[in-house]
């Protein structure tokens, strides 16, 4: 299926920036929304060059009036929406010797309510225009709190947990929503880590990957398969078990 008019959050860098560009290669009109302007300016000019049609607007995801003031701009400059990305995300490695609740409210705030918010914007937008399909980003460490990444994952978690319910209650009206769970994918957000990641993938690969998924109609679009694997497994590991391998790690970092 191919989206032509494609809203992306988070498209400053990384996935988004590198989801924005596959896109417009392949024809699809683009916003593209982040908190840095200087990015999404050069980005735009970058997406221009493909011959379709770009506007971008400086957007703090974690703020609802943000969100409603540049999603409905967006969409009336691009005279609809097809397809809406809700990828903005954020995250540093942490630790416990030093508790900060502002930054995991803000970690929470960005990566879940990021999404909660897009899908408040969205909802009556593509009930009106008769459907829609929208994405959200969360990722494979949704399935435990994996130490010092604990609020990292707790956002990721509550997000798949919340585009599930979404997705089964807007089915019957034609608006389609999906998870997309990646692996490690090269970023800046993934430079910060302190620790190995195995498989890590480039972002082009990845997204290659994320557009195929979303275009066949896949409900979860999640890579690579042996981080899928793994992180199952742990899903299901005995409290005990999990907290001893837990902390047998974090001591190796």
């Amino acid at each position: 299926m191919q989206y032509k008019k494609v809203l992306i959050t988070g498209a400053s860098s990384g996935i988004g920036r590198a989801l924005a560009i596959e896109y417009a290669r392949n024809g699809s009109d683009i916003a593209i929304l982040a908190r840095r302007e200087e990015r999404l300016r050069e980005l735009q000019q970058e997406i221009l060059a493909h011959g379709v049609q770009c506007c971008y607007f400086v957007c703090d995801v974690a703020n609802l009036e943000d969100v409603r003031r540049t999603f409905t701009a967006s969409i009336e400059e691009l005279g609809g929406i097809d397809l809406a990305i809700l990828n903005a995300g954020t995250g540093a490695p942490e630790g416990y010797g030093h508790y900060d609740t502002a930054k995991i409210k803000h970690v929470v705030d960005v990566n879940l309510f990021g999404i909660v918010h897009g899908i408040d914007v969205l909802i009556p937008v593509m009930r009106e225009q008769g459907g829609g399909t929208i994405a959200g980003v969360s990722s494979v460490v949704d399935v435990a709190g994996y130490p010092g990444s604990t609020a990292y994952c707790t956002s990721k978690s509550a997000a798949t947990t919340f585009l599930q319910g979404v997705r089964a209650e807007l089915w019957s009206e034609g608006i389609r929503v999906l998870t997309v769970r990646p692996g490690w994918v090269k970023s800046e957000l993934t430079a910060r880590n302190n620790f190995t990641m195995p498989g890590i993938w480039e972002a082009d690969r990845a997204v290659r990957r994320i557009r195929k998924g979303i275009a066949s109609g896949k409900q979860i679009v999640q890579f690579p398969w042996h981080t899928v694997f793994a992180s199952e497994l742990v899903r299901f590991l005995p409290a005990r078990l999990y907290t001893w391998l837990a902390k047998r790690v974090r001591k190796r970092m």
